[in-house]
């Protein structure tokens, strides 16, 4: 039985399935509260922030991270070492099957470099171990404001 009536609801999930597989970003993975600190007169280097959930069931390593509006972008940590504060590149963070990674100050976080432009938001894509991208966009904040 071949019923005319039906067409648009198949064309809906054949849509639905096709906008699903061709999705970059791994399914379960959440970004919140991405924000990046403005620059400061003269500088065209900043820090950027977020908090990754992982709700899936495998692990997924960001491996690198990258805007248009950035020359530069590096995973950092900052950790105490004989009493002194130092910072490190790292050059992958992994994300835990359900666990979390949070990017904040202190810790692990974002180093951009080469900051051509700032409006309100900027935009970066991290790409996984698998080669997947993941776009997450970022609120820019005043960089004399708490964190």
């Amino acid at each position: 039985m071949n019923r005319l009536s039906d067409w648009p609801v198949w064309s809906l999930v054949v849509l639905v399935v096709m906008l699903g597989c061709g999705s970059q970003q791994p399914a379960g993975l959440m970004a919140d509260n991405a924000r990046v600190r403005s620059l400061i007169a003269g500088s065209d280097k900043t820090v950027g922030y977020v908090s990754f959930t992982n709700y899936s069931t495998d692990a997924v390593t960001l491996i690198g991270a990258h805007s248009d509006d950035i020359r530069t972008i590096e995973f950092h940590e900052t950790t105490q070492i004989d009493g002194m504060m130092r910072m490190r590149r790292l050059t992958s963070m992994e994300i835990a099957a359900d666990q979390s990674l949070l990017l904040q100050p202190g810790g692990k976080h974002l180093m951009l470099f080469g900051v051509k432009t700032l409006s309100a938001t900027v935009s970066i894509e991290f790409t996984t171990a698998t080669g997947l991208i993941i776009p997450v966009m970022f609120e820019v904040v005043d960089f004399r404001l708490p964190s």
